[in-house]
């Protein structure tokens, strides 16, 4: 029997030990932009932190001070379909691993023309499509995402009309991992239980 308890504390504290790792692990930023430190130009490819995909269209920086200013009071941010009719692919100079991530950025509709955007996010081999009618509010995306190859971050407009959806404040992280309280509360009751039966079978 008192064996038994003291494999059962001792169960009990490698669980703990294990928690106590795994609440280390916490979420961690691995890119932010808010486009706010950019200049604003149409045709726009010097970013800090992405690229425009050679061959593939444009995007332009607009927004505050007065330059195509869509949503005032959100500063700067970029019109995923720039001034050549033919939509480029935003991308990110830095390239992620493999793994799961939160992925948080704002997207609105065009605010100019009647037709709707097609955006397409990718980051690895995970891909979400959207949809924005033109008068959609700037609003905030989140998405919980996994994928199982290296790759780098990306948003794409549909169609080259020179008006396409705007994308705000993008922020990857890492995603938490989730903590084990539960894990170890249903293992030290499970032990207690055991303890309780071998009681009753002694008794």
């Amino acid at each position: 029997m008192v064996k038994l308890i003291r494999l059962a504390v001792l169960g009990c504290a490698a669980i703990a030990g294990l928690a106590a790792s795994q609440n280390s692990a916490q979420a961690a930023v691995v890119f932010s932009d808010t486009f706010d430190g950019e200049t604003l130009g149409l045709n726009y490819n010097s970013f800090a932190n992405w690229d425009v995909v050679p061959n593939t269209g444009t995007v332009d920086l607009i927004g505050a001070p007065g330059f195509f200013d869509l949503y005032p009071g959100n500063g700067r941010y970029v019109d995923l379909d720039g001034s050549t009719n033919d939509a480029g692919v935003l991308e990110t100079k830095a390239s992620f691993a493999a793994g799961s991530y939160v992925l948080s950025f704002e997207l609105g509709g065009n605010r100019r023309f009647g037709s709707s955007d097609g955006v397409t996010v990718k980051l690895g081999n995970f891909t979400q499509s959207f949809t924005l009618n033109p008068l959609d509010p700037l609003s905030l995306i989140v998405l919980n995402v996994t994928t199982s190859i290296a790759g780098k971050l990306s948003f794409e407009n549909t169609g080259g009309d020179q008006a396409g959806a705007i994308l705000d404040d993008v922020t990857l992280e890492t995603a938490a991992v989730p903590e084990p309280s539960t894990l170890v509360l249903a293992s030290m009751g499970l032990v207690i239980g055991m303890v309780a039966r071998r009681r009753r079978n002694q008794a």
